[in-house]
């Protein structure tokens, strides 16, 4: 319609590959670091077990105990 070809839309913004390599890289690195904090707060104890080290909780799945950790004491700002 007439409307429609009078309106343009602004055009997108445009970034180069580099950047998005930068950003690539730099969120592996927080993520190799989130990752080595998260490890660095579980052990594994005589019993096979996996333990949260500042709040003592074990269990089995040692991915729940990551989620544990992430979401309870690494993200967390009032931990």
């Amino acid at each position: 319609s007439l409307i429609r070809n009078r309106f343009q839309w602004p055009p997108a913004p445009t970034f180069s590959k580099g950047f998005f390599h930068l950003l690539l890289l730099l969120l592996t690195e927080l993520n190799e670091k989130l990752n080595d904090e998260i490890n660095r707060l579980i052990k594994k104890t005589s019993e096979g077990l996996y333990q949260c080290i500042p709040c003592k909780k074990t269990t089995k799945r040692l991915q729940n105990l990551q989620f544990h950790v992430e979401s309870l004491h690494v993200i967390r700002m009032d931990s």
